[in-house]
């Protein structure tokens, strides 16, 4: 999910490129600013299943289980979600 969201962004020219008239410096800061929020977007959604990946697998296991909730974090939370409740 984060993943689609960062690719319409990048095709809305939301990162933008630099132009011969605008600032250096503000540039600079305005991208550094928007990555920044991209990561910490990421590392919100991500946590969660990370943390729950972890905490309820064993052995090598874990790994695998780690590398699908990085990868795919909604889908794993649902995994997680209709095993644990249903």
């Amino acid at each position: 999910m984060v993943l689609i969201a960062f690719s319409l962004l990048n095709k809305c020219d939301y990162f933008k490129k630099i132009k011969p008239n605008e600032n250096y410096k503000n540039y600079i800061i305005n991208n550094f600013l928007q990555y920044l929020l991209f990561i910490v977007l990421i590392f919100i959604s991500v946590f969660p299943a990370l943390v729950i990946a972890y905490s309820k697998t064993q052995g090598l296991n874990r790994v695998l289980h780690i590398i699908i909730g990085f990868l795919f974090s909604d889908i794993y939370l649902c995994y997680y979600v209709f095993n644990k409740f249903l």
